[in-house]
Order: structure tokens, then C-alpha cells, then sequence
């Protein structure tokens, strides 16, 4: 189950939960005789929704891990990308400047 099919899930139960539980307290205050039965109903769905929060926890807990170990990963490969660039920078100037000094003696310049 995906992050929002979980989080879909556990908001439609906690709406349903707190319209039964409504539905539950008016019977219980005018018909007796249905209250036992919207009760087990209740607790039934009550049942139901902590799953569903439980696994909307448990993935939004995995996709919180793995986003903090997501961007560790890119970091690192970051530091070094800017690494291997400086250097190629680095070399890159280096060959520049080698070229300027063996091109001054041929213009006569010292």
C-alpha cells in the first residue's frame, strides 16, 4: 500500500469513526435496543482504523528514513562531483599557464 492510499485510508475511518460514534450516543439516548449492536459496529471499525493509522505510521516512518538516507547519498556524490571538478579546474590551469610560459619566449617576451 502507497503513502497516500494508507493516508486516504486512515482519514476516511477517522471521518466514518466520528460519525458513528454520533450515530452511537443519539441510539444509545433513544433506542436502547439497537445500542449493542451500533456499539460492536464501533469498535469493530474503531479496530479497523487503528490499522490503517498504524500502517500510514509505519510508511511515512519508511519514507522518512529513506529520504534522510536519499539525501546523505546525494550529498556525498555532491562533495565529490565539486571535487573532481576543482581538480579538473585546477589542471586545467595549470596546462594554461604552462602554455603562456613556453608561448612568451617566442614573442620575445621574458
Amino acid at each position: 500500500m502507497d503513502r497516500a492510499n494508507a493516508f486516504k485510508q486512515h482519514y476516511e475511518l477517522a471521518e466514518t469513526i466520528r460519525l458513528k460514534e454520533i450515530n452511537l450516543d443519539k441510539l444509545t439516548l433513544i433506542r436502547s435496543d439497537r445500542a449493542g449492536e451500533a456499539e460492536i459496529e464501533f469498535r469493530e471499525l474503531r479496530a479497523e482504523s487503528e490499522e490503517a493509522t498504524a500502517k500510514y505510521e509505519t510508511i511515512a516512518k519508511l519514507m522518512n528514513e529513506e529520504l534522510l538516507r536519499f539525501q546523505e547519498q546525494k550529498t556525498a556524490e555532491l562533495g565529490l562531483v565539486f571535487h573532481e571538478f576543482a581538480k579538473g579546474q585546477a589542471k586545467l590551469s595549470n596546462e594554461i599557464a604552462d602554455a603562456w610560459r613556453s608561448l612568451l619566449p617566442k614573442l620575445g617576451v621574458s
